[in-house]
Parts: C-alpha cells; structure tokens; sequence
C-alpha cells in the first residue's frame, strides 16, 4: 500500500502525542486508508505502520483528509462501527500503550478467523473457519478432521468465553462441516440453509434451518446457490462486510460441479453480492478480498470467457464433456482436468437451458440459430 501524505500540522487537541495519532482519507463511497504517521519531531518523520481500514458511514471518514486520536478509532472498532485490519489493530495498541490482545486475528469487534486444515481441493490447504459474536458464538464453517486442528479450535472456543456457542455452514462440502458433527456432540446447535440440512441429514443434524434474508446474531443470511446446493453467506449488518463461504476464493478457483453445482445460479449468485457493495468479503480460502468489485467482475467475465470457448469448440463438432476440456482448458494441468470437466459439464448445462447446446446422451452440439 502506497504512502499517505501528510495534509498539514496534526492537530493539539487529539489527546495523543505525534507519533499516536491518525490521518484517515476517503478513497471510495466506503472504503478508507488508515496510517499511522509521526511528525518530524517525534520520529524523524518517518512513517511507522500503514494498514486500511473499511468504513460503513463513520463519521470521521470524510472527503479528503481528516484527523483523528487512535482511542477513538479503537472505540469505534470495539463497538463494531467498523472493520480495521488485524495488523493496524496491534499498531494502534501498541501506540496507545495497550497490552490488550485478540487470541485471533479480529477485523471488527466479534469478527474472527481461525485457519484450520482440512481436506478442501489444491492449491487452498485450508479453510477459514470464522468466530463471530460474543455473549454467543457463531462458528462458521468448522472443516477441520485432524484431531490437533479440532482441539485448535476448541481451545479458541473456550478461550473466547462464550455464554453459549453454535455452528453455522455455509454449504455441505466436507471441508466445511467436517467437525460439524463433533461440535454438535459437545452441545452447540447447528444451523444451515434448508436444502443444506436436507443433503447433509446422514451426516449433521441440523438444529435449525436459515431462509434468505433471516438475520442471526446481526448478519443477514443470504442465500447463494451456485457452487452448492443450499449455499449461503452471511452479511455483517453494522459494516456490510460479508462472509461469502466458497462464492468466491482468493486461493484458487471456485469449482461448479453437477449436479450439486450450477453455472446459470452461480453467476446470478455473484451478480447478487455485486449490487451489495461489500466493503470486504472474507472467503472460507485464502486471504480477505477488498478489491470486491473488481475481484466479482474478473470472476464472471472468466466464466463467460470459458463458455465462449466452449460454445465454439462444440460448433466446430460433436464433443463429450473431456473432449472439450482437452481442447479448451490447454492452459490447466492434466491433474486438474477431472475439475475441469465438471466445470465444463456445469457451463454445457447452462448452454442447453439456454437452448444453445444440445446433448444426445454421448455428445454436445452447438444449435445453429436463424
């Protein structure tokens, strides 16, 4: 992240000294840079942290630049006005003189991320398991099967000393309801999306089921098919951040496979979080996504790419469902081509929907029209 420019003389009445207090400037409808910054008399006029910080109408993020004292910053943060990068987070208690600290990394007041191993697909070796709330804990996505991970995230449970707990999924993947099961045995509900409870019934027995538009503990369910059946995510309503479970990734790419997975709900799925203007979206793998437009754009103008090249390999001639990857996914390791293809199967069944594709059984045809 680049430097910020000091605008002018820190103001006398922050209450900090030089190097405590903070220069915010609006670079968006909602998204503010945070530096921390030193005037030339305390630290030779070196900048000493930079972070960023995402704000959901904070009346200290203005147009161009405002000045603010770190304690208010954190008061804001402690009450879930807004959402600040775990690093800036210790920067700021570190200024201040704070031995106070999160047990996980926190993004707003109640918001926290436990990487926990599971068997999820390369190149992600992980699944972010969230802890949200206080007085009730919300355990989103526990996918973890190896028994040090499992003991890992109980002792984050018990360390955050909950009156109560429960688990949510986002969908049914093993690699999100992995501990599900083990938790529920220890006493937590256990709450998905109706479809979800209905596929997982054998393996999870779900408390209670969550509708589109439900809201739990302050986030907003949203129901988001596409990648699964059932599939939700869950929107902050203080901050607007979203939880967006396998949506979208950050590491590596998310895989549309039928039946469970269908490429027309999936686009509609990332088109509807679009219109939301998250701030941030924290995805079950890999780092939080901040560049949310951007990301959602580049995702669904390379699924329409991939079903272009489809469309005109099978124009060309009738091909099965490997012969198109083959010919289209050249650019993919050979390993990967079993995900491909289910990739390819879901575009192909979106094709026909649209009457564009036809499949006799063995092989698909474009459909010539006019």
């Amino acid at each position: 992240m680049p430097s910020l420019e000091v605008p002018g003389p820190m103001p006398a009445d922050g209450g900090l000294d030089a190097a405590q207090r903070l220069t915010a400037t609006l670079l968006g409808q909602e998204l503010a840079c945070v530096a921390l910054c030193t005037e030339a008399l305390a630290h030779g006029g070196r900048e000493v942290g930079v972070g960023a910080v995402f704000t959901a109408n904070v009346s200290f993020a203005l147009p161009g630049f405002d000045w603010m004292g770190g304690a208010e910053l954190l008061r804001s943060w402690s009450q879930g006005a807004l959402l600040l990068a775990p690093e800036v987070l210790t920067g700021l208690r570190a200024a201040l003189g704070s031995t106070a600290q999160e047990s996980l990394p926190a993004w707003t007041s109640g918001l926290r991320t436990l990487p926990l191993r599971s068997p999820t697909l390369p190149p992600a070796t992980h699944t972010n398991c969230y802890l949200l709330g206080h007085a009730r804990l919300l355990v989103v996505d526990p996918g973890c099967v190896d028994l040090d991970e499992q003991q890992r995230l109980l002792a984050a449970i018990d360390g955050l000393h909950p009156e109560r707990a429960a688990v949510v999924l986002t969908h049914r993947h093993r690699d999100h309801i992995a501990f599900a099961r083990g938790l529920a045995e220890r006493g937590l509900e256990v709450y998905a999306h109706g479809e979800c409870a209905r596929l997982i019934a054998n393996e999870v027995n779900v408390t209670a089921t969550l509708e589109d538009g439900e809201v739990l503990d302050g986030f907003e369910v949203i129901h988001t098919p596409g990648h699964a059946r059932g599939h939700i995510c869950l929107r902050q309503q203080q901050t607007g951040a979203l939880l967006c479970g396998d949506l979208m990734a950050s590491v590596g790419t998310v895989v549309i496979n039928p039946p469970d997975g269908d490429m027309g709900d999936y686009l509609e799925s990332l088109r509807r979080i679009r219109s939301l203007s998250a701030p941030v979206i924290f995805p079950a793998h890999g780092p939080p996504i901040e560049d949310v437009v951007s990301h959602i754009d580049a995702t669904i103008a390379h699924r329409l790419s991939r079903e272009l090249q489809i469309l005109a390999a099978v124009a060309r001639e009738g091909l099965s469902s490997f012969d198109v990857v083959e010919r289209v996914y050249t650019d993919v390791p050979r390993h990967l081509w079993p995900l491909a293809e289910g990739s390819v199967r879901a575009h192909l069944a979106k094709l026909i929907d649209e009457g564009r594709v036809s499949f006799d059984g063995r092989r698909y045809r474009a459909i010539e029209v006019g």
